[in-house]
């Protein structure tokens, strides 16, 4: 009798556990676009209207999520992130683009807070992570006294064809960037939700602080446009933000 009674114990904790833990769990997959962030530096010739500037690029991942409480919760995953840096030059983006895709891997924390006894609420997270940091095509020094044409402006008059073209010329350049195989980010998130049924729709905006050294510099030491000379320097910190629309599986 006491056996029994023993086994009966043992099978409904174990129920319990399992039912329990399956509740606490969620796997999510997201995807959504990168954008790095680009700084011009003051210089003593800057050159009007060329930026540095982030092209967007593929933010696609997949996590676990463990409900440690009520509200509580953490998260690890991992998949690939874009940061695509580049320059913007009268309205056309230039050239001198890093490889874009890299592996990415991320854990943290985040705070369920409903709307009332809705479907919906909000998702604070804050996450550290690391993304691949490319070498390629990243340090390299370039002169040329005549200069390399490095972008056309064309000038047009409504009713009318092209009536006169600007060459912008990249004499000198010299570029760099942290030496580190990864970039580590502090990454604070807000996520809308939806629940459906044990399931969750979510849109997430998300912002990814760079720590340590300069992710990419292109140091134009001389141009020219239009017969005059300039110089700019762009700098990219390696930070980032995002705009990411995901689903999590709850089981």
């Amino acid at each position: 009798m006491v056996k029994l009674v023993v086994v009966l114990f043992w099978m409904q904790s174990t129920v319990f556990f399992t039912a329990n833990a399956q509740e606490r769990f969620g796997l999510g997959i997201q995807g959504g676009r990168s954008v790095v962030i680009g700084e011009t530096l003051p210089t003593s010739m800057p050159l009007m209207g060329f930026n540095a500037k982030g092209n967007g690029g593929a933010n696609i991942s997949v996590y676990l999520r463990y409900r440690l409480s009520e509200n509580l919760g953490a998260l690890a995953g991992g998949g690939i992130n874009s940061l695509i840096p580049s320059g913007r030059f009268m309205n056309a983006d230039t050239g001198g683009k890093l490889p874009g895709k890299q592996p990415h891997f991320f854990a943290g924390i985040d705070y369920d807070l409903q709307i009332s006894n809705s479907r919906f609420g909000f998702l604070p997270k804050l996450v550290l992570g690391f993304t691949g940091n490319p070498q390629e095509r990243k340090h390299r020094n370039f002169i040329s006294e005549k200069g390399e044409i490095f972008q056309l402006h064309g000038v047009s008059v409504p009713n009318s064809s092209v009536i006169n073209i600007h060459y912008l010329y990249l004499h000198s350049l010299q570029t760099h960037g942290s030496k580190n195989n990864i970039i580590f980010h502090v990454r604070p998130e807000i996520a809308l939700y939806k629940n459906v049924g044990k399931h969750r729709i979510l849109i997430s905006g998300m912002y990814g602080y760079a720590l340590g050294d300069d992710y990419y510099v292109r140091n134009y030491k001389e141009l020219s446009y239009r017969e005059e000379r300039y110089n700019s320097v762009h700098r990219f910190k390696g930070s980032y933000y995002a705009l990411i629309l995901g689903f999590e599986f709850g089981f």
